[in-house]
């Protein structure tokens, strides 16, 4: 067929097919008939009037409408294989992106070359990121959900956007500044969890470092909601108070969803994202090596001594029921912030293990009966 011919229009009669017609959805920018050719690189391409004027105003039909240059070979150099995409595109193809690199080149070039309609369609893809060395391919859908947006991609992603975007400005340049993926060091098995729990996907958490790990991440890329489904509790009711109780430990509690009820003293929390505003009683687990038990053997007095970013965390927790905890920052030497967090307890009728061993009620008085009345007992909690 003569290139300088529109294809038939196959829903004519057979006895017509030498007759053609005009895509009416196109506007008519260029002559739809007409082949214009393009060299892209090392490659040519030609390209009919309509294919050109689907995804216009262009680069191409600003061009080629100039009289002058109508009759001419554009010539670009830039990469044939990128424009393999954006050819297809323009003839009513749909595309695949296949990985960060190609989608951030077909969204440059469709910047670069004013195509409204291929920029619009990449900007709706998957995003593509890099971590680990692995590249992943994450729907849109699947980052927008509450409590997991905004995140760090979305973020992310929006920056780059912007920051690409501003090419149209340089096109009177040869070619467009250089763009690099969003890449992370991330680790790739990691991510590839997270990616499958968002999915909907069981996750085997192989032992309590993998469980933490985890969290971490999350954290990292700001999934709040997909946190708390990692987070390890214990919800069970208190055979005195009747109470739900939820047990946690203390670094896995978002300070703003503790509370107190009425004039009580009983931290309480609700879980975000999960509970519905439904509160528990908070008991706290605590494991630190920055948490000692003192024990004033003269006054009874049981305080916790808790220091550094432990003291700070805990402070942050306490604070939102109670006022009686005494919280101290000072600076060292160095100008680093030292954290102080005394905070006086009750331990009677608690169930008490020390070294392994489970503790006598009266284990206090036990304690150490030859001190003198003025001494004061230091027990490292763990």
């Amino acid at each position: 067929m003569n290139h300088d011919e529109l294809i038939p229009d196959p829903s004519l009669p057979p006895k017509r097919r030498h007759s053609f017609s005009i895509d009416v959805q196109i506007p008519p920018i260029l002559p739809h008939e007409r082949m214009y050719s393009i060299q892209i690189g090392y490659k040519m391409f030609k390209l009919s009037g309509a294919s050109l004027s689907s995804d216009a105003p262009s680069y191409f039909t600003n061009y080629f409408s100039n009289p002058e240059n109508e009759n001419k070979v554009l010539i670009i150099d830039r990469s044939p294989k990128v424009f393999e995409k954006i050819y297809m595109h323009l003839q009513g193809y749909s595309i695949k992106i296949d990985d960060e690199n190609e989608f951030l080149h077909l969204f440059t070039d469709s910047v670069y070359f004013h195509l409204v309609k291929l920029k619009e369609l990449v900007l709706k893809y998957d995003i593509f990121a890099n971590i680990g060395g692995k590249c992943f391919r994450i729907s849109k859908e699947l980052l927008t959900s509450e409590g997991n947006y905004p995140n760090y991609f979305s973020f992310t992603f929006n920056s780059i956007m912007k920051e690409h975007d501003q090419v149209k400005e340089l096109q009177g340049l040869i070619r467009p500044p250089n763009v690099s993926p969003y890449t992370s060091a991330r680790s790739s098995a990691l991510f590839q969890d997270l990616l499958d729990k968002l999915q909907g996907k069981s996750v085997i958490i192989r032992n309590d470092e993998h469980r933490r790990n985890l969290i971490e991440e999350c954290r990292y890329y700001k999934f709040m909601a997909l946190e708390q489904e990692f987070i390890k509790c214990k919800i069970s009711v208190n055979p005195f108070t009747k109470d739900e109780e939820i047990v946690m430990n203390y670094r896995d509690v978002v300070t703003s969803k503790v509370s107190s009820i009425s004039e009580s003293s009983i931290a309480r929390y609700s879980r975000p994202y999960v509970d519905n505003n439904k509160f528990r009683a908070l008991v706290l687990q605590i494991e630190s090596s920055e948490v000692s038990l003192l024990i004033n053997l003269k006054t009874d007095f049981v305080s916790l001594l808790v220091l550094g970013k432990c003291a700070k965390k805990l402070n942050g927790i306490l604070s939102q029921v109670s006022d009686d905890a005494m919280y101290e920052v000072s600076e060292d030497s160095n100008g680093r912030k030292m954290h102080r967090l005394t905070v006086l307890i009750h331990i009677e009728n608690c169930f008490t293990i020390i070294n392994g061993m489970e503790m006598d009620r009266d284990w206090i008085k036990k304690l150490c009966p030859s001190c003198k009345p003025n001494n004061d007992t230091k027990i490292n909690s763990s």
